[in-house]
């Protein structure tokens, strides 16, 4: 394996705790390596445990009492046919050779030729026919000989990103050492759409600990979302940085331009299809309606040329319909008295963003009560030509036959939604289904029957922590474990 070693830069010491301009930073650290490392496959032995999510840190919320009845829910299931996964194959886990991990982050793209799969802190290459290429091997194993910390420690919190627009693959976790107020960012982008080929590597500095990071593609930048903690020196808060996507593309010196924002960890909307977004349009970011007054929305302006030009708006109420919040770590199993977290005051991974041409959408989930049971509100907004963005269409869906909860939403390009979420009740082991609706039937409502991605074989025992977060992208459905790809017809 050669590697070539590029000089460290300077980090994000300069970030403020107050909300101001944009603050810019280079990366730490960068390299590339020409290919994977050869020891893989490598893997873990004994359980492994996401060590600062597993005692709670993300558990703690407590619901208020509900606010009054949801007027868009959906209490019963849908009927019309929907099609079957056209394959499913063994992901990271158990059966090949990954004791798992509490909570797994279960996350994954596909590509043209491959999938992508990444669980806490393993990842490996599966073909499209469920074909173990790579793997699965620890991720920090694609980081050896790499000057900074992300050869070291791997914090958890992956994510996998194709870039669709490059046939490029990102690959991300965050590193810090619970001693060290300091935090990072490891990113690696593949040199080519081989994913077991070469990559550029880069390290991103933050001033405390970096939690819940997520990645996202937008035409002129790859933007991180994520929470850094409290110190005696820093005051937290949510961080958006918007990574220079170009200069990452070919292994160069590369800045990220970073704001402090929102209330609560607002997500950035991920690019999907092939047509680009208007010339100049923002980055548009959603933050979850937990506060009482709605979504939360902010526009991200960048400017790489002038970076002082930059602007990240102040945050925009989208009124919503009555809604009250999932209990917290309340979903029942069977054969156990063990419940299962329900991320219930979080907007998941991922946001999504499509542009149809005569319209632009994007497209929201998160869990919600539902009239006894944990159930999924979901939201399409529409932006119009002068940027103004506005609620086309809302639904909770939540039948009362079990839990509905850790959903991911897409579209197709003919504006066709799916919804892919995990299921579980006092009778029903914790399984994968999906669901869906097409373009034109009617507001708020999904239409298409309900579907098994992956039906549940037993209860988790072992801990309360359930996924953390997953994505369904047009193409296939993503589960803890198993991939499963969904016509896009059926999408």
């Amino acid at each position: 394996m050669a590697v070539v070693l590029i000089a460290s830069l300077i980090g994000l010491s300069a970030l403020r705790s107050a909300q101001g301009p944009v603050l810019v930073a280079r990366e730490a650290h960068r390299d590339v390596i020409e290919k994977l490392p050869l020891l893989a496959p490598r893997a873990p032995s004994g359980s492994v445990h996401d060590g600062d999510e597993e005692v709670g840190i993300r558990s703690t919320f407590v619901a208020p009492d509900a606010v009054g009845a949801d007027p868009v829910l959906q209490d019963s299931l849908p009927t019309s046919l929907i099609a079957a996964p056209i394959i499913s194959f063994e992901g990271i886990g158990v059966g090949l050779g990954y004791p798992g991990a509490f909570p797994p982050d279960a996350n994954g793209d596909v590509g043209p030729n491959h999938f992508v799969e990444v669980v806490n802190s393993a990842f490996g290459v599966f073909s499209k026919n469920g074909q173990l290429v790579f793997g699965p091997a620890l991720t920090i194993a694609m980081w050896q000989g790499f000057a900074g910390v992300c050869g070291d420690i791997d914090g958890g919190d992956p994510i996998v990103l194709y870039d669709s627009l490059s046939d490029r693959w990102i690959l991300s976790h965050q590193a810090w050492f619970k001693q060290a107020a300091d935090g990072h960012q490891c990113i690696a982008v593949s040199r080519t759409g081989d994913p077991t080929g070469g990559w550029f590597r880069y390290q991103f500095d933050y001033p405390s600990h970096n939690d819940y990071g997520k990645l996202t593609l937008w035409p002129n930048a790859y933007v991180l979302t994520t929470g850094l903690e409290t110190t005696a020196t820093y005051n937290s808060g949510p961080l958006v940085c918007a990574l220079d996507r170009s200069a990452m593309l070919s292994g160069q010196g590369a800045t990220q331009q970073c704001f402090q924002a929102g209330r609560a960890h607002p997500m950035a909307a991920s690019l999907q299809g092939s047509m680009l977004p208007p010339t100049g349009a923002p980055v548009y970011l959603v933050e979850a309606p937990m506060f009482g007054d709605g979504l939360g929305l902010y526009r991200l302006k960048l400017d790489w040329q002038s970076p002082s030009n930059s602007q990240l708006s102040a945050r925009v109420s989208m009124p919503v319909a009555t809604w009250s919040f999932a209990c917290a770590g309340c979903v029942p199993q069977p054969d156990t008295s063990q419940t299962l977290e329900t991320m219930g005051t979080t907007v998941m991974n991922r946001v999504s963003y499509r542009n149809f041409g005569n319209r632009e959408s994007i497209f929201i989930a998160h869990g919600a009560e539902a009239s006894g049971v944990v159930g999924i509100r979901w939201y399409e907004l529409r932006v119009n030509a002068t940027g103004d963005v506005s609620m086309i269409q809302q639904g909770t869906f939540g039948p009362p036959d079990a839990n509905r909860w850790m959903p991911s939403i897409a579209a197709d390009k003919a504006g066709n939604i799916a919804l892919a979420y995990s299921v579980s009740s006092s009778s029903v082991y914790p399984s994968i289904r999906f669901a869906g609706r097409l373009a034109n039937d009617p507001l708020g409502v999904l239409t298409l029957r309900e579907n098994n991605a992956y039906p549940g074989i037993a209860s988790q025992a072992q801990s309360l922590r359930w996924g953390d977060y997953g994505i369904s992208q047009s193409q296939y459905t993503l589960s803890s474990g198993r991939k499963q790809y969904v016509r896009e017809r059926s999408v």
